[in-house]
Formats: structure tokens, C-alpha cells, sequence
């Protein structure tokens, strides 16, 4: 009686922290942002609405997020220079290789 109690009781556990665990693939990308002549952009907005996420780059024109995998779109967007969107899937194979193309296809023209 007793170990059916505690099986439920697991059961009932495991069903309600599925969905952290499900969620719990983190995947970090970074990039640097460049102008037209290769020099890093500083204070570039990089943001993923769909996140209600809002970084911005720093001196060097470098960014990082943390998201978990899944489809997006990445905005980048400042004062001088036209916005520019990527949309881009991530998951675990594929996050550090978005996160070397973003380095290379940010920059604004």
C-alpha cells in the first residue's frame, strides 16, 4: 500500500517538472556586429520579440544571449544604420554554427 503511494507520489512529481526539464536546453550565441568597412558597431540592439529579449553590443560590437532552442527572429538595429533581421533555428548542433554566421552576417551596409 505504502510503495503505490510512493510511486504515485513520483508519478505525479515527474508529470509536473516535465515541462522544466523540457525547457532546460539552453543554448548560448554570441556574434560581434560590423560596419560597411569591418569595424565592430558599438551599442547595436539586438533583440528576439518573440523572447521579449533585449541585449545590446558593447564597445568591441560583441553580443551574447542565452535562449533555449527553437525558431526566431533576431533583430539588429540602431540609430545610424538600416535594421537588419535574421531568422535563424536553433538547436544544440546547430548553435555554434549560427553563432559564427551571425558573427560574419550581421554587420550593417
Amino acid at each position: 500500500m505504502l510503495s503505490r503511494y510512493i510511486y504515485r507520489s513520483l508519478f505525479l512529481l515527474f508529470y509536473l517538472l516535465l515541462p522544466l526539464i523540457a525547457r532546460g536546453q539552453q543554448l548560448n550565441i554570441s556574434g560581434t556586429v560590423r560596419g560597411e568597412k569591418g569595424l565592430p558597431v558599438p551599442q547595436v540592439t539586438v533583440s528576439i520579440d518573440s523572447l521579449s529579449l533585449i541585449t545590446s553590443t558593447n564597445a568591441d560590437g560583441k553580443f551574447n544571449l542565452t535562449i533555449p532552442s527553437g525558431f526566431y527572429s533576431i533583430q539588429f538595429s540602431h540609430s545610424l544604420y538600416i535594421t537588419k533581421e535574421l531568422a535563424v533555428e536553433l538547436d544544440k548542433q546547430t548553435a555554434t554554427r549560427w553563432s559564427n554566421l551571425l558573427s560574419r552576417c550581421s554587420g550593417f551596409e
